[in-house]
């Protein structure tokens, strides 16, 4: 039988699946974390035995992709209600993408982290092979705008969604190559979802990315 294995750099057991061995489908089955606790004991979840202290909890370690979109839509929601309201219009981008990732927070606290133009990877600065002459870009270098993870861990587990938010366009070829890259299975990010927010006004359209390409 599979035994669970301990991620990268992070203080969390994922579980595998005891049939196959092969990791949970990320982007549709919730998987549970045990977060490390304080003394020794022996612990029994779906079929798997691990050695643990306690007392310790269960918490989710992936989010549905119906479970993510409701929250970015919330989030969304929140951030219209703003009182006084955000002149959409007038401000720049990035004092949007701000507050977005502020109403996004409560949403994912639990296990994640929500950060804006966030420019580490693990202990080294964020660079993305093949974004460098995009736009006049020199180099691969990358800070977006938001991103929902796990500081200091690396891979798939630990990136579940990237954001990039653009006032009056409702394309950016940059920013759809970057999420088409940071997405893709192959790529050393791999984050689960990818989502490019075009603010016009006070409405906010929403282009969902997954595996290297768009999907609905």
């Amino acid at each position: 039988m599979a035994r669970p294995r301990e991620a990268v750099g992070c203080r969390t057991l994922i579980c595998r699946k005891a049939d196959s061995g092969q990791l949970n489908d990320l982007a549709t089955r919730p998987c549970a974390i045990f977060k490390r606790p304080q003394r020794h004991s022996s612990v029994t979840y779906q079929g798997h035995r691990r050695e643990t202290r306690t007392p310790f909890r269960i918490e989710w370690a992936v989010m549905t992709s119906a479970q993510i979109r409701a929250a970015v839509r919330a989030a969304i929601e929140s951030l219209r209600a703003e009182k006084p309201p955000l002149k959409f219009r007038t401000i720049h981008e990035r004092s949007t993408a701000q507050r977005l990732a502020v109403h996004l927070e409560p949403h994912f606290r639990v296990t994640w982290n929500v950060d804006c133009e966030y420019d580490h990877d693990g202990q080294v600065r964020k660079t993305l092979e093949g974004i460098a002459g995009c736009g006049g870009r020199k180099t691969d270098y990358i800070l977006p705008d938001i991103i929902v993870h796990r500081r200091g861990c690396e891979g798939r587990l630990n990136n579940l969604l990237v954001i990039e938010v653009k006032k009056n366009a409702a394309e950016d070829a940059c920013d759809r190559k970057k999420l088409e890259l940071l997405t893709r299975p192959d790529g050393h990010y791999h984050y689960q979802f990818g989502l490019y927010i075009n603010v016009h006004g006070g409405k906010c359209t929403c282009t969902w990315y997954k595996d290297g390409k768009r999907f609905e």
